[in-house]
């Protein structure tokens, strides 16, 4: 086992992955042997069969080209649970976990004592609904997004963690399944606190040419135009058509992720400053939330 996570760190390095040869090296062997991490470090010199180093060759070599190892292995891990990932789906990120949390930390301070429910725009993987919905089983969530291979994934991911008679899955871009189906849902949403939860494309079209390793990843769930806010203009151009319409409940509370480099940009859009007409808008990191002016209606 040694020898070849050895040889493996060498491949990978060369190859310019440098940060995470070892822990990379070391993922793919495990998987290779269906064994865990802890598991090689007690039994560094174990023999390997023929077939697993066959196996393990491979998926370094394509590690070394560039591909991510959760899409190698088809699994990432997220607040703790285990997420099924391919192609049709970004990898969930760590700064997606502080997205959760700062949603989670609000669920839990404000103790809101009416029926939430909580919209997953750009659901990806279903991470973030799934999550939510193993933390606060009284939760009701929608999740959407424009990929139906995506929610495919999702859906998948709903069924594994036990969840998915409380998340429905609808298929269109940002909110617009909500709008188009208003008359359909305005029973599913009765009085419930409504709440957005977003991590939508975010990183400017240059960054992504310039960055081969995220080649890999769907286009569609990275690129954000040319400065990184243009598919949150698309959302709060919604938002806004929505609220001023009454074609959905007022959220009392949207949290997006956002890289802080572009917020900047994304709070100078004539949108954003519409919607502080009925929200507080408040920064930590990479998450951006508004919550309801209760002194504006």
């Amino acid at each position: 086992i040694s020898k070849y996570l050895e040889i493996a760190h060498r491949r990978l390095t060369n190859a310019g992955v440098i940060d995470s040869a070892w822990l990379d090296a070391e993922v793919l062997l495990s998987f290779a042997l269906q064994r865990s991490r802890p598991w090689l470090l007690a039994h560094h010199d174990q023999q390997i069969n023929s077939v697993a180093i066959q196996q393990f060759n491979h998926l370094t070599m394509r590690r070394a080209r560039g591909e991510p190892v959760a899409y190698l292995t088809g699994e990432r891990e997220f607040c703790g649970l285990s997420f099924k990932v391919n192609q049709s789906a970004l990898i969930p990120r760590p700064a997606t976990e502080d997205l959760v949390e700062s949603v989670t930390h609000y669920f839990k301070t404000e103790k809101l004592k009416t029926e939430k429910l909580v919209i997953d725009i750009g659901t990806g993987s279903g991470c973030i609904a799934v999550t939510l919905a193993k933390q606060f089983p009284n939760v009701k969530i929608i999740a959407t997004d424009i990929s139906r291979d995506a929610l495919a994934v999702a859906q998948e991911n709903a069924e594994r963690h036990r969840v998915a008679d409380r998340i429905t899955f609808l298929h269109g871009n940002l909110l617009n399944p909500i709008i188009n189906h208003v008359g359909n849902w305005k029973l599913e949403i009765g009085n419930s606190r409504l709440m957005v939860a977003a991590n939508l494309p975010y990183v400017p079209s240059s960054v992504i040419a310039a960055k081969p390793e995220l080649a890999h990843e769907p286009a569609r769930a990275l690129d954000g135009g040319p400065d990184g806010t243009e598919i949150y203009q698309q959302l709060f151009c919604q938002l806004i058509n929505s609220i001023t319409h009454k074609l959905i409940p007022l959220p009392v509370s949207l949290f997006f992720e956002m890289e802080p480099t572009i917020l900047p940009a994304l709070l100078a859009l004539p949108e954003a400053k519409r919607l502080s007409r009925w929200y507080t808008i408040e920064r930590q990191n990479h998450v951006l939330s508004l919550h309801k002016n209760l002194k504006r209606r």
